[in-house]
């Protein structure tokens, strides 16, 4: 059998070497590891869906605008003569977001009406006249109000 070399031989018969290892503090386990501050996936993950919740709301604000005057035109076409109510809502539109004066005429609203859909239906002026039989056209109507729309951007 080979020889062990002189350190070894010390270390197992009980030498200088064993006391050396009998003064050493056993070894400890590290810290857990914090929570805090997250690792970089999860701050990634959590300007994303902050971005998203961000988005997602500016969106639904912004189209608030939007989703009153769908109110307002289904409550409109529930009535027996919708015809003034719709005129105040198209007046409404104009006035408050595609900054037509304050002052704006009847006249203003054919034009504007007019140049918006290429011709003036006979309901735009229809609460004025004594039988108010003029019909509206509630196509026209959606059309007129999707192209406002876009031109509000709503």
């Amino acid at each position: 059998m080979a020889t062990l070399p002189l350190i070894f031989s010390t270390a197992l018969s009980g030498g200088v070497p064993q006391q050396l290892l009998s003064q050493l503090e056993p070894n400890t386990p590290p810290a857990e590891p914090s929570a805090w501050p997250l690792a970089p996936g999860y701050w990634l993950v959590l300007m994303a869906v902050l971005v998203m919740a961000c988005l997602i709301a500016y969106l639904w604000y912004r189209g608030r605008h939007w989703r009153h005057i769908q109110q307002h035109l289904a409550r409109i076409k529930r009535l027996a003569e919708p015809n003034a109510e719709l005129h105040q809502l198209l007046r409404w539109l104009l006035i408050t977001h595609l900054s037509a004066p304050k002052s704006m005429d009847e006249q203003a609203l054919a034009e504007k009406i007019t140049a918006t859909l290429g011709t003036l239906p006979e309901w735009v002026n229809g609460h004025y006249q004594a039988d108010k039989s003029s019909d509206i056209n509630w196509a026209e109507v959606k059309t007129l109000l999707q192209h406002w729309k876009k031109e509000a951007r709503l």
